[in-house]
C-alpha cells in the first residue's frame, strides 16, 4: 500500500541520514553530533539548547541518542 512503502521510503531516508551524522559510526549520536546535525539545519545551538535537545532525544539517559531515540524524535517534529 502507498501509505507503507512512504513510511518505509521515510525510515530509509532517516537511516541514511542519522548514518551521515554518526561520524564515529557508533551506532548513536553524541553531543557533539547532534550539535553538528543542528548546525547542519541551520540552527546554531547554545550550550542550554544543546542540553535540552539532548534531553528530549536521549529517552533512556545513556548520554547519547540510538537510531530509535533519533526516529521517535523526528516523528514529534
Amino acid at each position: 500500500d502507498a501509505s507503507s512503502d512512504s513510511d518505509s521510503q521515510e525510515l530509509t531516508k532517516l537511516q541514511a541520514l542519522f548514518n551521515i551524522v554518526d561520524a564515529d559510526q557508533s551506532g548513536e549520536l553524541d553531543r557533539d553530533e547532534v550539535a553538528q546535525l543542528s548546525k547542519d539545519m541551520g540552527a546554531v545551538l547554545s550550550e542550554a539548547e544543546l542540553d535540552a535537545a539532548m534531553a528530549e532525544m536521549d529517552a533512556d539517559r545513556s548520554g547519547a541518542v540510538d537510531f530509535e531515540e533519533f526516529r521517535a524524535s523526528h516523528r514529534s517534529m
